[in-house]
């Protein structure tokens, strides 16, 4: 058995069948055009536009940062698949190796801080949080814990559990000052993170007195990147078709939200959103609600969100509290049905409200200025009724009329009409006999190869040149199907060369594929002659008697292939 590239796939990002592949929006970049392309047949995927291309579990190994093994063992549970077994090279033995040990140690940690927490050493911290209103039930659903207010606490715990202080450095938990090793989270409440599939990856850790900074997280290491990773996407996984998460600033404010029975809420680790974040949230759900505090810093933070996200298609609004209050203060104050009661506001609005503070309205100046910077924004829109809407209130707010503000806008009303359809008929997708780029014939003939068109013994080793290009149509000769190829490939612009050349669709019949396999055959029989001429003429400068005979016969037997080019293809080691 092996995996459905396509289930697995379609579990990621929206698919949309064309012809005998599936289409969709790239993961891996910006686009707004679906150039990402996933063969079933094939059991491969590559986009055309920023080039990802690679097999399922080189699919997931991208989307969850895993290694092989892992990538390997995650497609088998969740497809409820034997795992198959792996005979890996020394390095990646050893790496995967590596990561399962910080995993394990990460665990260990998060255990031994929570453990603390209902001990001496969380008297302080189980005193915060039960001032902030977290009940025990949320405490251990997110794994709260506490780190002593001591130097080598952890340390000398995970060194009792065998574990060696160059991994706890690595891990990130355990400094090291020339030498000396030393707990890097001391006397703070512990926030263990999570990946979506409960694998402890690093911590978020908030000072209990006034210690600075106030916050403090784990730095990157070989199984964690803030960039990459939200905080409570553990708890979402299991939720299907969630319609919508909400974007928070802190750990606190995800922590208020779930006891409040607001499932959904996850936060950034402490760093602006970043676009793979906005991707994260993409697999989780198609909108975002996106709830910052209400100062400027929050209110900024959430107008660099929104372009973010928007760049990602997803659609999204934002939540306003009364008097600047952030989430958890909104509970803890006004309660969950006052929460509940808040409205979001698309971002758009969000937008024109926050661009109309910076202007002075009581003047014309001001209203002039806001109008021309509001137009700008409103350049955007598509939607004729959303754009009316704001039409209508910026004329309130400026004075200025709706077919003057339309006209700042740019946008001139024409009659409705039905759409025009054109018919394009497009050209055979075949190679022409005028092509002439050697690389491109080889890679021309390894695609219908590996589309099954060539009849066993038309094309040979010795017909390429590019030695990727060889070593692939000699496995393709032996048998070998292209995920397999992808899995050997020795390097990321490998795989994303043979994604290219096995994903291309050549709608032809099997005649039509015989002839764009003679033409590339010809393309590369007339290099092997030309190069061979190149050699020959070398050689006449310095031969003599009968070997300059010899030469100068074979150079004109190669000069009369030439001239009989029209023939049918021939296999390059005839030639030589």
């Amino acid at each position: 058995a092996r995996a459905d590239i396509v289930q697995v796939v379609s579990s990621y990002l929206p698919l949309t069948k064309r012809g005998q592949r599936y289409w969709g929006l790239c993961p891996f970049h910006n686009e707004k055009t679906a150039s990402f392309s996933v063969s079933g047949d094939m059991n491969l995927y590559h986009c055309f536009g920023c080039k990802a291309g690679g097999n399922v579990v080189q699919f997931v190994m991208e989307m969850e940062r895993m290694t092989f093994p892992e990538a390997l063992a995650h497609l088998a549970k969740q497809l409820h698949m034997p795992l198959p077994e792996l005979t890996m090279n020394p390095e990646a033995q050893q790496e995967a190796t590596r990561r399962e040990r910080l995993y394990a140690l990460n665990r260990e940690a998060a255990a031994y801080y929570h453990a603390n927490l209902w001990t001496a050493k969380g008297e302080t911290a189980l005193a915060y949080l039960r001032k902030r209103g977290v009940d025990d039930s949320t405490i251990r659903r997110f794994g709260l814990g506490v780190s002593a207010d001591e130097w080598t606490d952890l340390c000398d715990h995970l060194r009792a559990q065998g574990y060696q202080d160059d991994e706890l450095v690595e891990a990130g938990i355990v400094r090291d000052r020339e030498g000396r090793r030393y707990d890097a989270f001391r006397g703070r409440l512990m926030f263990p993170i999570q990946n979506m599939y409960g694998n402890v990856l690093g911590f978020g850790a908030r000072a209990l007195g006034n210690d600075n900074p106030k916050y403090l997280n784990t730095g990157d290491t070989p199984v964690f990147n803030k960039r990459y990773n939200l905080y409570a996407t553990n708890l979402l996984r299991r939720q299907r078709d969630l319609k919508q998460l909400f974007l928070v600033e802190g750990y606190m404010d995800v922590i208020a939200l779930s006891q409040h029975g607001i499932q959904g809420a996850v936060a950034t680790l402490g760093t602006s959103l970043t676009q793979e974040q906005a991707r994260l949230m993409k697999r989780l759900a198609p909108t975002v609600w996106i709830a910052y505090d209400g100062d400027e810093a929050g209110q900024a933070a959430t107008e660099r969100a929104i372009d973010i996200l928007e760049a990602e298609q997803m659609n999204v609004r934002v939540l306003r509290f009364p008097d600047n209050l952030d989430p958890d203060d909104m509970l803890r104050q006004r309660g969950v049905d006052a929460f509940r009661a808040v409205r979001p506001i698309s971002s758009l609005a969000f937008k024109l409200e926050r661009m109309e503070r910076g202007y002075d309205l009581t003047g014309e100046e001001g209203r002039t200025e806001f109008a021309k910077a509001a137009a700008v924004l409103l350049k955007n829109v598509a939607d004729p009724v959303v754009l009316e809407n704001h039409l209508k209130a910026l004329a309130i707010k400026t004075g200025f009329s709706r077919d003057v503000l339309l006209a700042q806008v740019g946008v001139r009303q024409r009659p409705q009409a039905g759409p025009i359809n054109v018919r394009v008929r497009h050209a055979p997708n075949r190679p022409t006999r005028e092509a002439t780029d050697d690389s491109a014939a080889e890679k021309t003939l390894l695609t219908l190869s590996a589309l099954g068109y060539l009849p066993e013994g038309m094309i040979v080793e010795e017909d390429f040149e590019v030695p990727l290009y060889r070593e692939t149509a000699r496995k393709l000769m032996d048998g070998m199907r292209p995920p397999q190829i992808l899995s050997e490939a020795e390097t990321p612009e490998d795989v994303s060369i043979l994604s290219e050349i096995f994903s291309k669709e050549l709608d032809l019949g099997r005649e039509d594929a015989l002839v764009a396999a003679e033409d590339c055959l010809r393309v590369l029989h007339r290099r092997h002659i030309d190069k061979r001429l190149t050699a020959l003429r070398a050689q006449m400068e310095s031969a003599q008697g009968e070997e300059r005979q010899r030469v100068l016969s074979e150079i004109m037997t190669l000069s009369k292939k030439i001239a009989q080019a029209q023939g049918g293809w021939t296999n390059g080691k005839d030639v030589m």
